[in-house]
């Protein structure tokens, strides 16, 4: 069948990156909408408020996500370049 072939390329090929960036972004904001319908959040305010701006989505200052980091090649991570 077709169907594992494309899986496996939309899975792994460097063109489908971005593709596969939007989806774990879809499913991580899938998540927070279910802890924050058991339990308030930090993102309850904009959760459904279609709005995407940097102040609406940034941690409260002193907030357990404003102090969260990242390793700076986790932050950093280069693009693949298309062919």
């Amino acid at each position: 069948m077709i169907v594992p072939e494309v899986e496996k390329t939309i899975n792994t090929a460097p063109q489908y990156a971005d593709l596969r960036r939007v989806y774990t972004a879809r499913v991580a904001a899938d998540w927070i909408r279910l802890q924050d319908a058991k339990t308030p959040t930090d993102y309850r305010k904009i959760i459904n408020s279609n709005d995407s701006s940097p102040s609406a989505t940034s941690p409260r200052p002193g907030s357990p996500s404003s102090t969260v980091t990242f390793p700076a090649r986790a932050r950093a991570r280069p693009r693949p370049r298309p062919r």
